[in-house]
């Protein structure tokens, strides 16, 4: 919850109650059930304003200290991510819970203030927390953030801040393969923290990595030419998007975004990526049954642009930046990954795209922690990264 730069290494050592699956629909990992209408889990209100979502929970299940995991880690996940002291990146779902009752070790009642049709997705999904081992702990500086505590096939053995996460096998997984075999078949993984692409390529190159994903689209051609690496393609759940910061000076102006959005050329992105993504018109990414073609559009349309800033009061100037009422250059600060080869190289068909149409941007890339502090601090004024 504290933060989703690590969530791959986190899903292999916190679980939560549910989590979509390849195809992006919930299924069960701590319960037994994902709750619906249908099964009795979920029940809606009278008036059909709130509901009460039953779970049930897996028999057997122990935390990697061998101690067992209840009901009562579910309602402590609830009770410690909503305090207000905790500065988690993410507390989705919190707010909708009034209550959460545990009648038994296996199972969990939660009233919810509002009919939440993104239960799934939001609180419970990211991992459930242990009360025993965390029980009057300051989870903002707590041990916890790096030698984390979970019910996961794995644990972390060993963490050295920017450089890699060493995990080992979880002796009390409850998990069982197809074959009747405890899980997991690993005895450990190491996850490297390498930020810039170029250094991840050639470490996969090299053998010195074994697998990685993420890699720049334009190293693939390359990679797939390689007999001894294998390319695997698949869809996902990630979008790639612009965010524009809506208190910084001309941004705070709908016309100057819907221009911005019109100057950018997302075919020309796609194709520069190598063909790879596909351009969207939603963050509800087509593998959900539930994405919709019926939003609001802002197709490549240059002229449509110049005419809404015009509309805006932003004239063209002698060097061919626009100009507002007040005298301001139209001038943006452009923010991504540095080292991430495939955000920089749509970074710059967007700055070159908004060019064209009169808007100054200039690039002012960050990486690690000054990235994240940029982030957080909407220190920026157009942000290009990606979201899973």
């Amino acid at each position: 919850y504290s933060t989703g730069r690590l969530g791959d290494v986190q899903a292999t050592v916190l679980e939560g109650l549910v989590a979509p699956d390849g195809n992006a629909e919930f299924v069960p990992v701590l319960a037994t059930e994902v709750p619906t209408l249908e099964n009795g889990g979920i029940v809606l209100s009278e008036d059909g304003t709130r509901m009460t979502v039953t779970y049930t929970l897996r028999e057997g299940v122990r935390w990697s200290d061998g101690e067992p995991f209840t009901s009562e880690d579910v309602a402590f996940t609830w009770e410690a991510v909503r305090d207000p002291e905790f500065l988690a990146e993410s507390k989705g779902g919190a707010e909708y819970i009034d209550s959460i009752a545990t009648p038994d070790p296996l199972t969990v009642v939660i009233e919810y203030n509002t009919v939440a049709p993104d239960f799934a997705s939001t609180l419970f999904t990211f991992g459930i927390l242990p009360k025993h081992a965390l029980e009057g702990e300051d989870l903002n500086t707590s041990w916890f953030n790096e030698r984390p505590l979970g019910t996961g096939p794995f644990m972390v053995t060993e963490y050295l801040p920017g450089q890699y996460v060493q995990l080992g096998r979880n002796p009390y997984y409850w998990g069982v393969g197809e074959d009747g075999e405890p899980l997991p078949y690993l005895d450990g993984l190491v996850f490297k923290v390498l930020p810039d692409t170029n250094t991840l390529v050639t470490q996969l190159r090299s053998g010195e990595i074994d697998m990685a994903y993420n890699v720049p689209y334009a190293q693939v051609p390359t990679l797939e030419n390689d007999p001894s690496k294998t390319i695997i393609r698949n869809t996902t759940l990630s979008w790639q998007h612009l965010s524009m910061n809506l208190e910084s000076g001309a941004l705070g102006d709908v016309n100057v975004r819907r221009a911005i959005a019109h100057a950018i050329n997302k075919e020309a992105i796609a194709r520069a990526l190598g063909g790879f993504p596909t351009p969207i018109d939603t963050v509800v990414v087509p593998i959900f049954a539930f994405s919709s073609t019926e939003v609001p559009t802002y197709p490549h349309d240059p002229e449509e642009a110049a005419r809404l800033l015009e509309e805006a009061g932003y004239t063209l100037g002698e060097d061919g930046v626009r100009v507002g009422p007040d005298g301001e250059r139209l001038s943006f600060e452009f923010m991504t990954q540095a080292g991430r080869s495939e955000y920089e190289l749509a970074q710059q068909i967007i700055m070159a795209n908004l060019a064209e149409v009169g808007i100054e941007v200039q690039a002012d890339n960050r990486s690690g922690p000054a990235l994240t502090d940029a982030m957080n601090a909407s220190e920026y004024d157009l942000w290009y990264s990606g979201w899973i």
